[in-house]
């Protein structure tokens, strides 16, 4: 059990600075309409400070290395077999969650974030590199640095990223592309590319609520397209996503002799 120690720490440690960025929202954010900082700056300011603390105390507790943030470790000769893949996947769990046509307890705060610039940084930048730097670098490549199993490192830290949302609607699509997410980073050892996703993924969201506003409760890709076409599009999305992933953890490996080359730099492994 010890193995799970740092792990829950590292999640603990997540909820606690998301709740100290709603107490900092709920002290200075309500204070006057007329300030010159709105709301939702306040909201996304607190979201991005409190997000930096936490990737600063989990760096100090040594539960990520600087290598998996390096773009240069990554190889990208095979690293769009993996991207591509997983963001099929994802469009297809968005058609899905789409049906499961589960409450939405955030979608009134992700709006107001996403029509302000520093709301848009929270949600779409910086958010979902915290999120990666701690279920994927934190937990997962923790558990698997320690000898656990990938598979079942992937499932746990894709259960637990699905749960800490606390929102019905996000919960099991979040869980879903927690797993995908895994295996990229498991074979590449890296969040840079799970980071690509996650900031593509939400970047979207944001550009949906930006461009619909709030008619985007009322409007369905799924209904849009009809029962049988959503069907079929889920099933080629997942058969792709299958095929591009297989392909990514068949060829790719991660990029030797950078550290022949700079071994005067192994003094930053952390």
């Amino acid at each position: 059990m010890k193995i799970f120690i740092k792990p829950v720490l590292a999640v603990l440690l997540f909820c606690v600075m998301q709740v100290l960025a709603g107490v900092v929202f709920a002290t200075f954010g309500m204070k006057g309409q007329d300030a010159m900082v709105t709301n939702s700056d306040w909201l996304a300011l607190a979201i991005i400070i409190s997000g930096l603390l936490t990737a600063l105390v989990l760096y100090r507790m040594h539960m990520f290395r600087r290598k998996t943030i390096d773009p240069r470790l990554v190889n990208w000769s095979y690293a769009h077999l993996g991207v591509v893949g997983a963001l099929i996947g994802v469009f297809a769990v968005d058609l899905i969650s789409e049906k499961l046509n589960l409450p939405d307890l955030m979608q009134m705060q992700f709006m107001e974030l996403a029509n302000t610039t520093l709301g848009v940084l929270a949600i779409a930048v910086i958010g979902p590199i915290i999120e990666e730097l701690v279920f994927r670098a934190g937990v997962l490549g923790y558990l698997v640095r320690n000898g656990m199993d990938s598979r079942l490192a992937i499932a746990i830290s894709a259960i637990v990223f699905g749960l800490i949302h606390f929102n019905p609607a996000q919960i099991p699509a979040a869980t879903i592309i927690g797993v995908l997410l895994g295996i990229l980073y498991v074979k590449s050892h890296s969040i840079v590319l799970t980071s690509i996703v996650h900031i593509l993924n939400n970047g979207l969201a944001v550009i949906e609520m930006r461009k619909f506003g709030e008619t985007i409760a009322d409007f369905s890709l799924t209904e849009v397209m009809g029962g049988q076409l959503t069907t079929i599009f889920i099933l080629t999305s997942m058969l792709l996503c299958y095929v591009f992933l297989k392909e990514y953890v068949r060829k790719y490996h991660r990029p030797r002799g950078r550290r022949r080359r700079h071994h005067h730099h192994h003094h930053h492994r952390y």
